[in-house]
C-alpha cells in the first residue's frame, strides 16, 4: 500500500510540476505578448509623430518657397519686416516640430538648412535675390529629403547651392537659434 500511496503521491506532484510549469510558460508568453504588443504600439505612436512631423515640416516649408519665390521691390519697410517675421515664425516652427523626426541625419540637416535660411552674418555681402534664392535651394534640399524619407528612400545628395552655402559659413552648422538685431 505504501508503494501505491507513494507512487499516487509522485504522480500528483508530477502533475501539479506540470501544471505550474505550463501556467509559468503561458504566464511568460501573456507577459512577453503585451510587451510586444506595447512595443508595437509605441513604435506605431513614434511613427505617426514623424510623419505628421515631416508633413507639418514641409508645409512650413513651402511657405518660406511661397515668399522666398516673391519679390521684395514695391515693398514698404513694415511689409519688409512682417515677410522678415513670417519666415522667421515658420523657421522656428520647423526647428521645434523637427524634434520629432527619428532618423537624427534627417532631423540635422533639415534643422541645418532652417537655420541658414535666417543666416547673414555680418560682412554677408550677398543680394537680396541671392539670399532668397539661398532659401529656395535650402527649402528644396529639405523638401527632396523630407520626400524620400517618406517614400521610404534612401536621403538624396545635399545639393551645390546648398553645400556652397554650409561651406561658406561652417561654424554655424548645428546651429538651432538666433538672435535678431
Amino acid at each position: 500500500m505504501t508503494t501505491d500511496m507513494d507512487s499516487a503521491v509522485l504522480s500528483g506532484t508530477i502533475g501539479l510540476a506540470g501544471a505550474v510549469v505550463g501556467a509559468a510558460a503561458t504566464f511568460a508568453g501573456v507577459v512577453y505578448q503585451q510587451r510586444h504588443q506595447e512595443r508595437t504600439a509605441r513604435e506605431a505612436r513614434r511613427s505617426e509623430r514623424a510623419e505628421a512631423a515631416t508633413e507639418a515640416i514641409l508645409a512650413e516649408l513651402l511657405a518660406i518657397q511661397a515668399l522666398a519665390r516673391r519679390s521684395e521691390e514695391g515693398l514698404r519697410a513694415e511689409e519688409l519686416q512682417e515677410r522678415k517675421r513670417s519666415i522667421h515664425d515658420h523657421v522656428a516652427t520647423i526647428i521645434q516640430v523637427s524634434h520629432r523626426l527619428t532618423e537624427k541625419r534627417l532631423r540635422e540637416r533639415v534643422q541645418n538648412n532652417a537655420f541658414f535660411v535666417l543666416l547673414s552674418p555680418p560682412g554677408d555681402d550677398r543680394s537680396r535675390l541671392d539670399k532668397r534664392l539661398a532659401m529656395l535651394h535650402l527649402c528644396e534640399d529639405s523638401v527632396l529629403a523630407l520626400g524620400a524619407h517618406l517614400r521610404g528612400d534612401p536621403p538624396p545628395e545635399v545639393g551645390l547651392q546648398v553645400r556652397r552655402l554650409h561651406a561658406r559659413w561652417p561654424e554655424f552648422l548645428g546651429s538651432t537659434w538666433y538672435v535678431e538685431s
